[in-house]
């Protein structure tokens, strides 16, 4: 007997490698990405900043596959809940998400017709909105994104620095929090006076990869937040697979 699931758990298991493709190539680029540091005048004090910026940019690659484990688990939502809806002519069987309860509801008026009702109330159940589920709910928005205008989608944030030497004399020295310039790609990590004196450090830079201007993940780590979604979804499409066979639907 061909199982009615098979379409749903064949995307949702692409996506599981898009993530652990992902996971393991950003984990690898950032024990190793090369950065380089140079100085500059501080326009506005005259003094000398000290900065950071990467000598490589992140490889595309991990971009293209975290749209497509991104497209791949919203479109398992939307296939499971069509192959949930039973046989016959189904046209409008999706997974509903919205930015408010009271938008749910507009939504499943709309793009669940088809829909039983005893598996919307399931669905409701899910809470699949904002501030009811934010995995869900950031998935939705990344997958949107993703179609659109690609994924802005992975751009840099400092994870912290730790100062392994900092030797001065008769320079004054300013050290800066790590915090990363996403528009200028660099990270100011030390201010000094302009002339004179001696300095001497050594500064390791820890880097994180983080969604970019994206709205439902922005600024959210990449790996943490694809692996919530994966785990929300792995238990949505369970679950609504277990219904669909308690109420006898398939």
């Amino acid at each position: 007997m061909t199982d009615p699931f098979h379409s749903p758990k064949r995307r949702l298991a692409r996506a599981h490698e898009h993530v652990s493709a992902v996971k393991t190539g950003l984990l690898q680029f950032m024990s190793g990405v090369p950065h380089t540091h140079f100085t500059e005048p501080d326009g506005n004090t005259g003094f000398v900043l000290h900065k950071v910026k990467l000598a490589e940019p992140i490889p595309a690659e991990f971009a293209d596959r975290t749209v497509e484990a991104i497209e791949g688990f919203r479109s398992a939502l939307d296939q499971v809940v069509f192959a949930a809806s039973g046989k016959g002519t189904v046209k409008n069987a999706y997974f509903p998400i919205a930015d408010s309860a009271a938008e749910l509801e507009n939504v499943i008026k709309g793009r669940c017709k088809d829909v039983p009702a005893d598996l919307v109330s399931y669905l409701r159940l899910l809470r699949p909105f904002k501030g009811g589920g934010h995995a869900i709910w950031a998935l939705n928005k990344l997958c949107n994104s993703g179609k659109h205008k690609f994924l802005a989608p992975v751009g840099f944030a400092s994870g912290g620095m730790h100062v392994h030497h900092l030797a001065t004399s008769g320079v004054p020295v300013e050290l800066f929090a790590p915090v990363w310039d996403t528009v200028k790609e660099e990270m100011t990590i030390l201010r000094t006076g302009s002339s004179g004196g001696n300095l001497d450090y050594n500064i390791d830079i820890a880097f994180n990869i983080v969604f970019g201007d994206v709205d439902g993940a922005r600024g959210e780590d990449v790996i943490g937040t694809i692996e919530a979604i994966a785990s929300n979804v792995d238990k949505i499409v369970s679950g609504i697979i277990s219904e669909s066979e308690r109420l006898k639907l398939v």
